[in-house]
């Protein structure tokens, strides 16, 4: 698939990456609302074993992405209006694996410090802090992964009044649990990054988790999905589903909605432990093999990829 990443969205401007197979590039294109080209941009060559996957990130203006793939790659901003480029931070150790995740921007805490940074993750490079504003290394924490990472790093505090930070990264591991961890990013002068817990079973390789600040809700590759305390990593539930799953679990208005490869919507209610309140069936039809990206929520709606076609649920009051 050459276009297989999500495209990200701002106002009259829709930018997403594809793989040009004539010219053998991954490319950036900028579009409005209305299809009309803005801009594009040359992210270049790209080897990996299964295909392009950029995923672009707009903040305040700019347009951040992460390419990291066999041959190396780099983090760059570019100017949301013009695609001109902000700056660049090049990563140039070769890896055995691409680099699947999507960049985190978050809001840093404590005097001093850059007001946001974007993280990232990879085999080559670890997991890295940038400023956003120039892209200077704030923080780094090499050597953590052995495998491809596809998890997104994950602002597992965010939301929850505390002045500390917790992200939440990892990657597969061949024959055994994959590497899922919390990391406590770098101080002001860049010291005491360091890996703080590690779940130690059914820790996801695609499905990327997501956290309400207190509790951080994880859905295996193989159905089972896992309560885990932000602070200690240490499972408060756990529940099995007769499903595989890569599309990420969202949190939506207190229930955790999960989508299952087979095209099956779990909504669930959560607390002491998950009950199930519905299971949708949607139908992909043979022609669709998998279902497998993660829903989008926007203006009061849900919005489902199943294969070639988009469907949209809103409440009907």
């Amino acid at each position: 698939n050459t276009a297989a990443a999500t495209p990200a969205v701002a106002q009259n401007l829709v930018v997403f990456s594809w793989y040009d197979s004539a010219r053998k590039v991954a490319v950036l294109s900028a579009l409005t609302h209305g299809g009309e080209k803005r801009w594009s941009y040359e992210i270049g060559q790209f080897k990996g074993a299964h295909g392009l996957n950029v995923v672009p990130v707009i903040h305040n203006g700019h347009v951040i992405l992460a390419h990291l793939h066999q041959l190396g790659g780099f983090v760059v901003s570019l100017d949301a209006d013009s695609g001109r480029v902000v700056w660049k931070k090049n990563y140039a150790q070769h890896s055995p694996k691409t680099t699947y995740m999507t960049p985190l921007v978050r809001r840093r805490h404590g005097r001093g410090v850059p007001q946001y940074e974007v993280v990232v993750s990879s085999t080559s490079i670890g997991v890295r802090g940038l400023d956003v504003k120039d892209g200077k290394e704030l923080w780094s924490l090499p050597g953590v992964f052995d495998e491809r990472c596809i998890v997104s790093p994950v602002d597992i505090l965010a939301g929850s009044g505390k002045e500390e930070s917790l992200i939440a990264v990892g990657c597969k591991r061949e024959g055994g649990n994959n590497v899922f961890m919390a990391v406590r990013p770098g101080d002001i002068k860049g010291e005491g990054a360091g890996v703080v817990w590690q779940l130690e079973s059914f820790a996801p390789y695609v499905p990327t988790p997501v956290s309400d600040g207190t509790t951080l809700f994880v859905m295996a590759d193989r159905g089972v999905l896992q309560a885990v305390d932000v602070m200690t990593g240490k499972p408060r539930w756990q529940k099995k589903f007769p499903a595989n799953f890569y599309a990420s679990p969202l949190l939506i208005g207190g229930k955790l909605l999960c989508l299952s490869r087979d095209g099956e919507a779990y909504a669930l209610a959560i607390g002491e432990e998950a009950m199930v309140l519905a299971i949708s069936d949607l139908r992909p039809g043979e022609e669709v093999t998998w279902v497998d990206a993660t829903p989008a929520v926007a203006n009061n709606s849900l919005y489902v990829r199943v294969g070639a076609r988009l469907d949209c649920f809103r409440d009907g009051k």
